[in-house]
C-alpha cells in the first residue's frame, strides 16, 4: 500500500476545514491575535498642567477578523479610544491614548484593557506608567483629617499649609468647611514658605458643645488653577463624654436591719457647660433618689436613701442616670450590700 505524501495530507485537512485554517495565526500556533507596538506607555514625569497624547498601533496577526468589545482604563487620568472596532486579518487599528495629568497624582501604575474575541487572549492589558507632580497641594497626609478623641466641650486645632510649585502662581486660595460655624471653624493667613514663595496657612478648629459620638465634616480648598481648581478632605473625630460620675459603684457594706442608708452620687462636667439630667431612677422601690443642681449646667448631686426593710438580707441592683451634655448618655451605677440584725 502506497503512503500519502505529507504535503497532500495537510492540504486535504485545510480544504476540509476552511474555518479552522482562517483561525490559524500567521506566526505560529496558539498565539494571541492582537499585538501592540511598544506594548504600553511610560509618559515620564509631568505636572498637573500637562495633557499628552500617544498613538499605539494594534495589529491583528491572524487571518480572521478580530472584534474589539471594549476598551477601558484603570486610571481616570488616562482616556483611550480606538478607530476601528473590527480589525481584519493582517490589518491594524490605531489606539489613541490621552493623559490628563490633573486627574492623577504621584506614581502611576495603571493599565488600558482591551477586550476582544481573541480566543487565546480575550483581555489584553497595556501598562501605563509615570509620575505626576502636583502644582499646588496642602501638606496633609492623605485625604482625611482625623482629630481622634475629643472631649465634649474641649477645643482642638489642626494647621496645614497650602504650597505652590516653583514656576507657578496662584492668586486665589480659599476654603470652606461643613458644617460651617458652631463647632467647626477655619482661619486663613497668607505667608511666605521656606523658599520665599507665596503660601497659605489654614487653622482648623473643632470644639465647644458637641453631640457625643462620631463627628463627620469636610473641607474644600478652592484655587484659580484651572486644570485642578479644588481638593476635598474629610474631617472626622470621636466626641467623648466630658462628664465624670463618681463613684462608679456603691458598696453598701453591712446594713443594720430597719436602719436607713444614705449617700450621694456626684455628676460633674469638666469641660464647658450645658449638662442636664432628665432622669435618675431605680427599679427597686426601697431606693429613693433626689436630684440637686449644684452649679447650673455643670454639677449635680444625686442623693441616695435606701431603706432595707425587715425581710431583706441582700440588697443588689443599679441606679440609672440619663445625661444630656449635649448628646445623650446613660450611666448605670451598681450597688450591693448585706442586711444584718
Amino acid at each position: 500500500m502506497r503512503s500519502i505524501p505529507f504535503t497532500i495530507l495537510v492540504l486535504a485537512i485545510l480544504v476540509a476545514s476552511p474555518a479552522r485554517a482562517a483561525e490559524m495565526p500567521l506566526t505560529g500556533p496558539q498565539r494571541p491575535a492582537l499585538v501592540v507596538e511598544d506594548g504600553g506607555w511610560d509618559f515620564g514625569r509631568v505636572d498637573h498642567s500637562v495633557e499628552l497624547e500617544k498613538t499605539l498601533v494594534l495589529r491583528n496577526r491572524t487571518r480572521r477578523p478580530i472584534i474589539i468589545k471594549e476598551v477601558t482604563q484603570t486610571c481616570g487620568c488616562i482616556q483611550a479610544s480606538i478607530d476601528h472596532k473590527e480589525i481584519a486579518g493582517g490589518a491594524s487599528a490605531k489606539l489613541v491614548l490621552k493623559l490628563i495629568a490633573a486627574r492623577g497624582e504621584g506614581e502611576i501604575k495603571k493599565h488600558v484593557i482591551i477586550r476582544s474575541n481573541d480566543p487565546f487572549q480575550p483581555e489584553l492589558k497595556l501598562p501605563m506608567t509615570g509620575h505626576i507632580d502636583p502644582v499646588w497641594w496642602p501638606d496633609l497626609d492623605g485625604h482625611l483629617i482625623d482629630f481622634g478623641k475629643v472631649k465634649n466641650g474641649d477645643t482642638v486645632t489642626k494647621t496645614f499649609r497650602v504650597r505652590v510649585r516653583e514656576g507657578f502662581e496662584l492668586n486665589k486660595v480659599e476654603a470652606l468647611v461643613h458644617p460651617a460655624g458652631g463647632c467647626l471653624s477655619l482661619e486663613r493667613t497668607e505667608v511666605k514658605d521656606e523658599d520665599g514663595r507665596r503660601a497659605w496657612d489654614f487653622k482648623l478648629t473643632l470644639g465647644g458643645r458637641m453631640e457625643t459620638g462620631s463627628f463627620d465634616g469636610m473641607i474644600r480648598i478652592d484655587t484659580d488653577f484651572a486644570p485642578r481648581p479644588f481638593r476635598g478632605y474629610r474631617i472626622i473625630a470621636e466626641i467623648v463624654s466630658s462628664t465624670e460620675v463618681t463613684p462608679a459603684s456603691l458598696n453598701l457594706g453591712r446594713l443594720e436591719r430597719g436602719k436607713t442608708w444614705t449617700g450621694r452620687i456626684e455628676v460633674l462636667k469638666t469641660l464647658g457647660d450645658g449638662l442636664t439630667i432628665p432622669s435618675a431612677h431605680c427599679e427597686d422601690p426601697r431606693v429613693k433618689l433626689e436630684k440637686v443642681e449644684v452649679e447650673k449646667g455643670k454639677r449635680f448631686e444625686i442623693k441616695v436613701r435606701i431603706d432595707p426593710g425587715a425581710e431583706a438580707e441582700v440588697l443588689r441592683g443599679e441606679i440609672i442616670l440619663v445625661l444630656e451634655e449635649p448628646g445623650q448618655r446613660v450611666v448605670k451605677i451598681p450597688y450591693r450590700g448585706r442586711v444584718i440584725d
